[in-house]
């Protein structure tokens, strides 16, 4: 039986058969007099996710449907994507009823983690007033400080300040079941991958809030993201002098280095430290001036002198919108296989 992908899927149109994995498992109550309705997030081979939601017997498929094992999916209904609280941005939403089947197949290459991470930047764009929020946010951060689990209205809750490569400070309110879920693991100088997270305001300033299909990954078992924004270090420039290849630092006007006598002429130079990732996993990359100046079209002096982006280790905006673009690389490796593009 010839499979598909999820973005064949057309609302209202024939279902097309679907290998995919079940990598997150999530219940929706749309209101406190509404039953609760279950839903699975599913990944196909192409690396897309989609919204399964359950409207036959959860005992139907509670018993032969599994976290992170694969399937071939047929018989269910295209709908299309639900208005509020949507987990992913996609076209459609599979509903699952009594004549949808979970065929168990074997291990395919399909990941285990989707997540489709918005900058600080784009928060703002997000936040709805009518506090129906359309699509939910994914959010790759750092936790700067975070309290115990603690009781106000008779409501439990978590805050925790966090800051993503901007290193802009947010506070994320984890509400009941999710604050007892993780506060015995979240610490500070963690780097957290959340997803599925409400944008909201306080008194003007932008919060961040869990809702029901909110999960929380933390350091190293995100695969591959969490380098770059744990290192204090990172850098997105480099500095160096004419006549010397040492890292130069500046003083006064001019360029020095700790082993130079003689004040040198300053070179700057991209050195963009990256993770890129395709259907098959993830890569860390090094974007150095040429191929740099290719993806951002901007050039390395605009920004540094002309715009006056000078901190090496604070990312610019043009950067900060690179992050979850689709881009196309060529490589070449080099005998040592490392990656050069």
């Amino acid at each position: 039986m010839a499979a598909g992908i999820i973005t064949d899927l057309v609302p209202y149109e024939p279902p097309i058969p679907l290998k995919v994995r079940v990598i997150r498992q999530y219940f929706v109550q749309w209101s406190p007099t509404d039953k609760s309705q279950l839903f699975y997030l599913l990944v196909d081979e192409s690396g897309n996710a989609v919204e399964a939601k359950i409207s036959t017997r959860v005992k139907k498929v509670d018993n032969k449907v599994f976290l992170y094992k694969c399937y071939l999916l047929t018989g269910y209904v295209v709908d299309p994507p639900r208005k509020i609280g949507r987990v992913v941005d996609q076209a459609v939403t599979i509903i699952v009823g009594d004549r949808a089947e979970f065929h168990a197949i074997d291990e395919l290459p399909i990941q285990k983690q989707f997540y489709s991470f918005a900058p600080y930047s784009s928060l703002e764009g997000r936040y709805h007033p009518t506090a129906k929020t359309v699509l939910l946010t994914d959010y790759l951060c750092k936790i700067q400080r975070v309290s115990i689990v603690f009781q106000r209205s008779n409501i439990n809750m978590l805050k925790m300040v966090v800051s993503d490569h901007s290193r802009e400070p947010i506070e994320i309110t984890l509400w009941e079941k999710i604050a007892f879920t993780y506060a015995n693991l979240l610490a500070r100088e963690k780097v957290i991958a959340v997803s599925s997270l409400k944008v909201t305001k306080y008194l003007g300033t932008l919060q961040l809030e869990s809702t029901a299909a909110t999960t929380i990954v933390i350091d190293l078992a995100i695969e591959g993201y969490s380098e770059e924004i744990k290192s204090d270090n990172r850098k997105w420039f480099s500095r160096k002098g004419t006549m010397c290849s040492d890292n130069m630092r500046r003083e006064g006007v001019g360029m020095v280095c700790k082993n130079c006598i003689v004040p040198q002429e300053e070179i700057i130079t991209y050195r963009v430290n990256a993770t890129i990732c395709d259907n098959t996993g993830a890569m860390h990359v090094v974007y150095f001036n040429e191929a740099m100046t290719q993806v951002l079209r901007v050039d390395y002096r605009k920004l540094v002198i002309n715009e006056g982006y000078n901190d090496p280790v604070v990312l610019p905006p043009q950067l900060v919108e690179l992050i979850g673009q689709e881009k196309i690389s060529h490589f070449i490796f080099k005998s040592t296989e490392t990656p050069s593009i």
